[in-house]
């Protein structure tokens, strides 16, 4: 049995509907897309598709860059002897734990 937008709960329905208007095309090449495939075909255990596999790694690596930008400001911060708890305490242990890290292996180099 094929299920169709008149099948769904109006909500979900609903919830298609709005956020298939957000989705945009980006052109890929053909190389990378047939890779992703690839991926995809090997790894059944991670329960991708071409589009989520795709979406995972853009999400990836937009949350990697917004966490390069934290540990610029934190880097400022320390640079100018500024280390107030206000600043600091609205970062999460683990994001600290990251930033820390990269600022000793940025120190070391």
């Amino acid at each position: 049995m094929v299920w169709g937008l008149r099948d769904l709960p109006r909500t979900i329905a609903s919830l298609i509907v709005k956020t298939k208007d957000l989705r945009v095309q980006i052109r890929l090449p053909g190389t990378m897309t047939r890779e992703v495939d690839r991926i995809v075909r090997e790894h059944p255990e991670l329960n991708y598709n071409r589009q989520q596999f795709v979406e995972s790694a853009v999400r990836k690596k937009i949350e990697h860059i917004k966490m390069l930008e934290g540990t610029k400001i934190l880097r400022q911060i320390y640079a100018r002897g500024e280390s107030s708890g206000a600043c600091v305490s609205t970062v999460t242990s683990s994001e600290s734990h990251k930033r820390e890290r990269i600022l000793n292996r940025d120190r070391s180099q």
